[in-house]
C-alpha cells in the first residue's frame, strides 16, 4: 500500500513542480481548460441554477450599490450641514445681524461683500448645493451666493424659520424645493426667541437627479430618493417618478434595509433599498427582472456554440487578460508616482471598464489635495494680513494720550520750537502707522519709522533715555521685510526695561550681516530683568499660537517664522549692560536686492 502510494506520489509532485514553474499564460490557458471540462458537464445543471445564480449576484449588486449611494449621501448631507452650523458663528453675519445700527454704511457694506465670498465659497464645496442665503432681519436684506443683495420676501423667510428635526429630519420643504435651515436663535431649542437672522442652503434637486441616473444599472430600471412617507422625492427621471407614486410605492412599505421581489401588473420587479441612519430619507433602486433573467434563456443554445470555439477563446482571452489587468494598473501606478513627486496636476483619463471608478476616485483625490493645498496658503496669507491688522490696531492709546498732554506742555510753556519738532514727528508716525496698503516694505524704511518712533520717545521723557542706531549694512538697505517688525520691540524696551529709569538710559539697535541672513539687535540697559522673565519670554515662543497671548514681541515673532520659516524670528538673552537682548534674524535674497 505504501509502495503503491509512493508511485502516484513522484509523477504528481513532478507534474505539480512544473506547472509551479510555468508563467503566467500558460497557467491561465490550462487554468481555463480544467474549468472548461466540468462545466460542460455541469451544463444542465448551470442552466437550472443560472437564473438563481444570476438573481442573487443581482441582487448583492444591487443591494451594495444602494448602500454605497446611500452611504455617500449620507456623508454629503451631513458635511453640508456641518458646515451650515459652522457658518453661523461667521463674524461678519454676528454683526451685521447684532450690530448693523452701530456700523457705518461702509463696514455694512464690506462687511456684506465678505459674507457673500464665504456664502459663494460654501456653494462650491458641493455639487448639490444650488444657493446659500442669509436672511437678516436688523438690515431688511437677503445675502445670496446667486444673487445681488435683496430685500427679504417675508412669505420665504416665514417658511425657512418652520422648526425641523435637526438630527433626524432636516430636510424643509417649500414650494417643491429642498433646504437646510439654520435660524440663529435656533427656534426649535429656544421656543418664543426671535431669530437673528436665518442661514439656509438649497439643495440641488436636478444634481442629484442627475447623480441617481448615475446610480442605476438600466435605463429600464431607475433609482428614487425620497424623504419620510414620500412627502418628497427625487428620482432619476419623470417616469421613474410616475412609476414609484402610481405603482410601486402601493405595493409595499419599505424600510431599514433590505431586497424584495414585487409584482406589478403581472411583471416581477427587483426592488433594493436602504434607509438613511441619519437622516429620515430613503434609497431605492428597482430593476425588472425580464432585464436580468430573459437572456437565460438563450444559454442553452449558446453555450453549446461557444463549447466549440472555446479553446480558441480561452488562449485569446488568456492573452488578452495581461492587457485589460495590467495596462489600466501600469497607469495608475505611473499616476501615484507623479503624486509623489509632487504634480498635483496630474490627471488619468479613465477607460470605460471597472478602472474607471478607481480612475475617477484618484482623479477626485488629487482635486481635493489641490483644493486642501490652496486652503493652507489662503490660510497662512490670512494670518499674516490678520496679524498685520492686529499689530497695527495695537497702539496703545495711552501713548497718544501721553503726546497731547507733551504737547499741552510745551504750549504752556511756549516752547514753540520744540512743538513743531514733536508735531512733525508725531504726524510721521501716524502717517506711517495707519498706512495699510503695504505689507512688505524695505528695511531701510522700517528703520526710519522706528527713528521717527524713538525721537518721539526721547521728548516724552525728557530726554532720560537715548536711542542710538547702528548704520543699515550697504546691501541690506533695499531688502523687503515685513511691515512692523521693529517698533513693538522698541516700545517694549520703553514700556518695560526703561520704565523706572530716571536717567543714563539706553536703547541700543544694531545690525550684523551673515552670510544668507541678517540679524537685527536690540539692547537696552534696563535694571529689572530676572531669569523667570527670560524663561517665560523663551517659553511664549515655543508655544502654539492658540496657547499663548498675541503680544507685540510674540506677534512680530510668529510672523517672521510664517514668512520665512522656523530658523527665523527672534530670541532673548541678557545683554552686556544687563537689560534685555532682542536678536531679530530674516533672511537675506541677494539677487532681490541687487534689483531693488
Amino acid at each position: 500500500m505504501q509502495a503503491t502510494i509512493e508511485t502516484l506520489w513522484k509523477p504528481l509532485s513532478y507534474l505539480r513542480r512544473k506547472l509551479l514553474s510555468l508563467s503566467i499564460f500558460p497557467k491561465l490557458v490550462l487554468t481555463f481548460l480544467l474549468v472548461l471540462i466540468p462545466l460542460n458537464a455541469l451544463s444542465l445543471f448551470m442552466n437550472l441554477s443560472g437564473s438563481n445564480s444570476v438573481r442573487e449576484e443581482i441582487s448583492k449588486l444591487m443591494t451594495s450599490r444602494v448602500h454605497f449611494y446611500m452611504g455617500s449621501l449620507d456623508a454629503e448631507f451631513a458635511r453640508m450641514i456641518r458646515q451650515g452650523q459652522e457658518y453661523i458663528v461667521d463674524d461678519d453675519l454676528q454683526r451685521l445681524s447684532i450690530a448693523s445700527e452701530v456700523m457705518s454704511e461702509i463696514e455694512i457694506w464690506e462687511a456684506t461683500m465678505r459674507l457673500k465670498k464665504r456664502l459663494e465659497l460654501l456653494k462650491s464645496s458641493s455639487p448639490y448645493i444650488s444657493n446659500v442665503v442669509a436672511y437678516i432681519p436688523a438690515l431688511n436684506r437677503t445675502i445670496s451666493s446667486n444673487e445681488y443683495i435683496s430685500r427679504i420676501q417675508e412669505e420665504q423667510f416665514l417658511a425657512m424659520l418652520a422648526p425641523a428635526d435637526r438630527v433626524e429630519a432636516p430636510f424643509l420643504q417649500w414650494k417643491s424645493r429642498l433646504f437646510f435651515s439654520f435660524p440663529y436663535p435656533d427656534n426649535a431649542v429656544m421656543r418664543g426667541t426671535p431669530s437673528l437672522f436665518v442661514l439656509t442652503v438649497e439643495i440641488a434637486k436636478d444634481k442629484i437627479e442627475k447623480a441617481l441616473q448615475g446610480f442605476g444599472s438600466d435605463d429600464q430600471g431607475g433609482v428614487v430618493l425620497y424623504g419620510g412617507d414620500a412627502a418628497w422625492l427625487v428620482a432619476s427621471n419623470s417616469d421613474t417618478a410616475n412609476f414609484f407614486k402610481d405603482k410601486l410605492a402601493r405595493t409595499s412599505l419599505y424600510s431599514g434595509t433590505g431586497l424584495k421581489s414585487v409584482k406589478i401588473d403581472s411583471e416581477k420587479v427587483m426592488v433594493a433599498y436602504e434607509a438613511s441612519t441619519k437622516f429620515n430619507m430613503t434609497l431605492l433602486m428597482y430593476l425588472p427582472e425580464k432585464n436580468v433573467l430573459g437572456p437565460l434563456k438563450q444559454y442553452t443554445i449558446g453555450f453549446w456554440l461557444l463549447s466549440c470555439l472555446s479553446v480558441v477563446i480561452i488562449v485569446f482571452f488568456s492573452y488578452l487578460i495581461f492587457r485589460l489587468i495590467h495596462k489600466p494598473l501600469k497607469k495608475l501606478i505611473g499616476a501615484f508616482r507623479e503624486v509623489e513627486r509632487g504634480n498635483l496636476t496630474v490627471v488619468v483619463n479613465p477607460f470605460k471598464d471597472e478602472f474607471r471608478y478607481l480612475y475617477d476616485h484618484f482623479n477626485d483625490m488629487v482635486g481635493k489635495l489641490n483644493v486642501l493645498v490652496h486652503e493652507v496658503y489662503e490660510q497662512k496669507y490670512r494670518v499674516q494680513s490678520s496679524e498685520l491688522r492686529q499689530l497695527q490696531s495695537q497702539i496703545n492709546p495711552h501713548f497718544l494720550y501721553n503726546s497731547f498732554f507733551i504737547l499741552y506742555r510745551m504750549a504752556k510753556i511756549q516752547d514753540y520750537e520744540n512743538i513743531v519738532r514733536f508735531t512733525k514727528f508725531l504726524s510721521e508716525y501716524y502717517q506711517f502707522i495707519t498706512r495699510t496698503g503695504a505689507e512688505f516694505i524695505p528695511l531701510e524704511t522700517e528703520v526710519a519709522f522706528v527713528k521717527t518712533y524713538a525721537e518721539i520717545q526721547t521728548i516724552r521723557f525728557s530726554n532720560r533715555i537715548e536711542a542710538r542706531f547702528g548704520e543699515v549694512p550697504a546691501g541690506c538697505s533695499r531688502i523687503s521685510v515685513p511691515k512692523l517688525i521693529l517698533q513693538p520691540i522698541i516700545e517694549n524696551a520703553y514700556d518695560h526695561g526703561m520704565e523706572n529709569k530716571l536717567s543714563n538710559g539706553q536703547i541700543t539697535v544694531s545690525f550684523e550681516e551673515k552670510t544668507d541672513s541678517l540679524v537685527i539687535v536690540v539692547e537696552d540697559n534696563g535694571d529689572y530683568l530676572t531669569e523667570d522673565t527670560l524663561v517665560r519670554l523663551a517659553t511664549q515662543l515655543k508655544l502654539p499660537a492658540d496657547e499663548v497671548e498675541s503680544t507685540g514681541l510674540i506677534n512680530v515673532h510668529r510672523r517672521l517664522r510664517i514668512k520665512y520659516g522656523t530658523q527665523y524670528g527672534l530670541s532673548f538673552s541678557r545683554g552686556a549692560a544687563g537689560g534685555l537682548r532682542v536678536e531679530l534674524s530674516i533672511p537675506i535674497d541677494k539677487e532681490e536686492n541687487e534689483h531693488a
